[in-house]
């Protein structure tokens, strides 16, 4: 028996120094030419492309299997603007020979150095890591397989990840770039570098690496806890980051990357200023001040393609605010669903700078006939494109909201996007002590943007907001207001001129602060010559109403008031007039009247310059109650002053006809002259 075993032990040392002998003197004999050509083939037969391997070629068996290439580079595909898919400046592939018999694939080491990755989509839209065309023109089909055994319920088949250890994996200085030829957008990746470890199946999967991407670097980690049951839809602990002077990314809970990919835990996002990180990505906003620190932090809940991001916490610059978003990115377009509530939100910083030539731009000079006022809109095309980017079904509301100086309280408005028809619904309105509701409808469907507004308000404190959206602060009192307007154009020009619709307004219990109507009126019943100093904007002047109410229509940006009216106690004032929105115009006459006496006043001129005249010119032609009497038979020489004055009554506009009328002042303004002043110039600041 001893003698048995002692000749086994023989036996089993000899097979030993053989196999170590012929490990050691095989890949001596055998050309590692051989085994090139045979992998450059095959590679031609399922790819149609080429493989080539031009540096040296080393493989050894003993102690581990180990093969070393250099200068390895894959083609491309024909019509791409890379020679080659893919270069390796050197490969090492290092593997344990003896776990193979128990078919384990232990890798102690699988090193890329200097890969280039060129990933390409043609013009046609195919992308170049499309192989289809490889397959053999004629080739005969193959016989039906037997069905693929399905994977145990929860995930997919590890058989064949089971048997896997992975020791020393390194990527060294890769580059990964992508062309889309359809747009020439280029993206570049580079002086990517990774190493991961995976010391079997059931350990723990660490990834850690950076990247640069338009000269910033990026730096990312992932952890995962049990990598098997990461692969399954059992799930496993995950946490990963992505760190850069642009962006923080934080992801700490549970995930499976078995189809469809699942996560559930919480986000922390940090972006140092959204700005920046735009013009990072390659989508720069306009100047501005806004879109400065950005914080998200959430319960993300992810299945596939629908995403959901719930409690989640906001802030951006000094906005703050709560709520949950739902995103599915399966269909044509992105969906989104959701809701913010804001504690208070400061439009201002988001807006562009007013245009010069808006209601704060200088007056125009003297006959410029409102062109400067026209040139407040502008001809720039409106792009609505990102109406068709995504649709969306968003709640948005605000303790507090500031556009430009207006301030409006807690306020919920509801967006709805669909396919380019945006509707605005402000469900809630809650400004200056009133309140109402609002409808904004934008459609971006046909070929020119279409614009829907319909809006009403009452109970508005009238002086703070005229104060805060005009720097008027003549008028007061709570008034209400309706208004319903329609328009299209590819222009901020053409779609004001287009503007078709009607409205109306109702001021009560207010005041026009620096006129008294009444006081002017008594003192033209003496002397019409008084008008020159009564009205004129100063002390403590005003006209008190009970009501100021008024309807007007709207064709092709023009408003038309017919039916103006002002009621008080002690007089009312009637007027009609229009409002030209594309050259910025006004042109009314407005006529007070007390015990059969009225006086008609003409308001006229590009709206940042109007000028107030009383219409003395009507007076004498068709006769007010007892003004006409009083001008055409007035004691002191009115008549004569008019004449002198006033155009169409015998004299000259500009002052210097008739005796008894003074020259008139530099700089007093058009329409100016003798003694006959503005006295509703006041009520406007002007």
């Amino acid at each position: 028996m001893m003698k048995l075993l002692k000749w086994i032990g023989i036996v089993v040392v000899v097979l030993v120094v053989l196999v170590v002998g012929a490990a050691l003197v095989l890949p001596q004999f055998i050309s590692v030419d051989t085994y090139k050509d045979r992998l450059v083939a095959e590679v031609k037969s399922a790819t149609g492309r080429d493989l080539k391997i031009s540096g040296p070629v080393h493989l050894s068996v003993l102690p581990h299997l180990a093969i070393q290439a250099a200068q390895v580079s894959f083609s491309n595909a024909a019509g791409a603007q890379s020679k080659d898919m893919m270069t390796l400046g050197g490969l090492q592939v290092e593997v344990e020979l003896f776990p193979l018999i128990n078919k384990t694939v232990v890798v102690d080491r699988f090193v890329l150095k200097d890969p280039v990755i060129a990933l390409e989509v043609d013009k046609q839209g195919k992308p170049n890591w499309d192989f289809s065309t490889a397959k053999a023109a004629g080739a005969a089909p193959a016989s039906p397989a037997a069905p693929a055994q399905k994977p145990a319920a929860g995930g997919a088949d590890m058989s064949s990840l089971g048997a896997l250890r992975l020791g020393d994996v390194r990527l060294e200085n890769g580059t990964i770039s992508y062309l889309d030829q359809r747009t020439g957008q280029r993206t570049v990746i580079e002086k990517i570098n990774s190493s991961v470890s995976l010391p079997d199946i059931n350990s723990a999967l660490k990834v850690d690496g950076s990247a640069q991407y338009n000269g910033v670097v990026l730096k990312l980690k992932l952890n995962v806890d049990k990598t098997g049951d990461f692969m399954t839809r059992q799930g496993s602990g995950v946490e990963a980051s992505v760190g850069s002077d642009v962006m923080n990314f934080d992801f700490k809970g549970k995930g499976a990357a078995a189809l469809p990919a699942t996560a559930v835990g919480a986000i922390d996002l940090k972006v140092p200023s959204l700005r920046k990180l735009a013009e990072w990505a390659g989508a720069p906003m306009p100047k501005g001040e806004g879109f400065g620190p950005l914080a998200i932090a959430g319960k993300l809940e992810m299945t596939g393609n629908e995403i959901k991001f719930n409690d989640a916490q906001l802030s951006l610059d000094a906005i703050k605010g709560k709520g949950q978003i739902a995103l599915n990115t399966g269909g044509a377009k992105p969906d989104v669903k959701g809701s913010l509530e804001l504690d208070s939100f400061n439009v201002n910083p988001y807006l562009p700078p007013q245009s010069q030539g808006g209601s704060g731009s200088a007056a125009p000079a003297a006959g410029s006939g409102g062109k400067s006022g026209a040139a407040g809109w502008s001809d720039e095309p409106i792009d609505v494109s990102a109406l068709k980017s995504a649709n969306v079904d968003f709640q948005i509301s605000a303790s507090a909201i500031q556009f430009r100086k207006i301030k409006i309280d807690k306020s919920a408005i509801t967006l709805r996007l669909k396919d380019g028809h945006l509707a605005t619904d402000l469900t809630q309105l809650a400004t200056y002590g009133g309140g109402g509701k609002a409808t904004v409808v934008l459609d971006a469907t046909g070929p020119e943007p279409a614009l829907t507004l319909s809006a009403s308000m009452s109970g508005v404190q009238v002086e703070k907001l005229l104060v805060d959206a005009i720097d008027l602060d003549r008028l007061t009192g709570k008034g209400s207001l309706e208004v319903s307007l329609a328009g299209k154009g590819r222009s901020e020009r053409a779609l004001i001129s287009s503007l078709n619709g009607k409205g109306n307004f109702n001021v009560a219990d207010g005041e026009i602060k620096g006129l008294d109507l009444l006081k002017m009126l008594n003192g033209a019943a003496t002397n019409v010559a008084n008008l020159a100093s009564l009205g004129g904007g100063g002390g403590g002047n005003t006209t008190p109403f009970s009501h100021l109410t008024g309807t007007w229509t709207m064709t092709n940006g023009i408003m038309k008031n017919p039916d103006l009216v002002l009621d008080s106690p002690n007089l009312k004032a009637e007027g009609a007039g229009t409002v030209d929105l594309p050259t910025r115009t006004v042109d009314y006459k407005v006529t007070p009247k007390v015990a059969g006496l009225g006086v008609p006043v003409l308001i006229k001129g590009p709206w940042d310059n109007l000028t107030y005249l009383p219409d003395l010119a009507g007076i004498l032609k068709g006769g007010v109650g007892g003004a006409a009497d009083i001008v055409k038979g007035g004691a002191g020489g009115v008549t004569d002053t008019l004449k002198g004055i006033v155009p169409g009554t015998g004299g000259s506009s500009s002052g210097s006809g008739s005796s008894g009328g003074a020259a008139p002042k530099s700089g007093s303004g058009s329409g100016s002259s003798g003694g006959i002043g503005n006295p509703l110039k006041g009520l406007f600041g002007n």
